[in-house]
């Protein structure tokens, strides 16, 4: 068996839709165990914060995924191509006045 990158690194995977499960998706193809959890919630209600799990291994490398940033008036809200291109307004310029709004 052929030892890679990340041969003993253990992931939790906590991340919906696309940017997350792809990371952890290269991740595993570099060797890393990745255990998926699916409908997360957040991240702090269940207990898996940060802070909280930095306090049970202080080495922990912690990423976190956010379409509108970890905190403001909109860090709750999904957000991907679709909708980001939407809210925008990168849509309101494309299309036709037949077909209506296009994605870029």
């Amino acid at each position: 068996m052929t030892t890679q990158a990340l041969t003993g690194i253990r992931i939790l995977d906590f991340t919906q839709v696309l940017a997350g499960p792809f990371a952890t998706q290269q991740l595993a193809q570099l060797g890393a165990e990745v255990i998926k959890v699916e409908q997360p919630g957040t991240i702090e209600r269940l207990g898996f914060g940060y802070e909280a799990v930095k306090a049970i291994k202080p080495d922990i490398i912690y990423a976190s995924v956010s379409g509108y940033g970890q905190s403001g008036p909109k860090s709750e809200l999904p957000a991907f191509d679709g909708a980001i291109q939407a809210a925008s307004g990168m849509m309101s310029i494309s299309g036709h006045a037949e077909s209506g709004p296009t994605r870029t």
